[in-house]
């Protein structure tokens, strides 16, 4: 009894804090309504939530945000994309590549949620990533789960070497910059 009453004191006295990854909130799709739910669903139940995201937009994506969450209780912590990332968005993407686009913003994202997180959540790249759990829209069942996953594993793998060299590149921009 006296271990129960102690579980009961220090679960009071700590408030989990969660975060959830999802770089694009203000796209308003099915992601982001499920992010925004799963965050409004932990507020409710006594969790402290906090959704990351990056804006190219500002206002805009914000608005997006506040209107599909609903809740002042959570917490939306938003952050400038990088400088390469800003350059990609201008220069490269326009509508393509957007898995590699969401897995850089998701690398922008993750050191500062991981710090302030006892555990993370990735709604948002629809892929396997070092987080606590991943929702991962549109898994079908059978042969197609196997090659999901190991087209996960490759692209994560394509991906890292692929933002490795870009952090060179952005690295070397930034020294010619000063």
């Amino acid at each position: 009894m006296f271990f129960i009453s102690l579980l009961c004191i220090i679960e009071r006295c700590f408030v989990l804090r969660i975060g959830i990854i999802h770089p694009q909130l203000g796209l308003g799709g099915g992601g982001e309504i499920v992010a925004s739910r799963i965050a409004r669903a932990l507020t409710e139940i006594g969790y402290e939530a906090r959704i990351y995201a990056i804006t190219f937009s500002g206002g805009d994506d914000i608005a997006e945000a506040a209107r599909l969450i609903g809740s002042s209780d959570v917490k939306v912590i938003y952050r400038e994309p990088s400088k390469m990332l800003r350059m990609l968005e201008d220069r490269v993407f326009k509508g393509r590549l957007q898995r590699l686009k969401r897995l850089m913003m998701f690398k922008q994202l993750y050191p500062t949620a991981r710090g302030e997180s006892d555990i993370l959540i990735d709604t948002g790249t629809n892929m396997l990533t070092k987080t606590d759990a991943v929702y991962i829209h549109f898994l079908r069942i059978g042969a197609a789960v196997f090659s999901a996953i190991l087209f996960s594993v490759l692209a994560v793998f394509i991906a890292s070497m692929l933002m490795f060299l870009l952090s060179l590149i952005d690295r070397h921009l930034d020294q010619m910059s000063q």
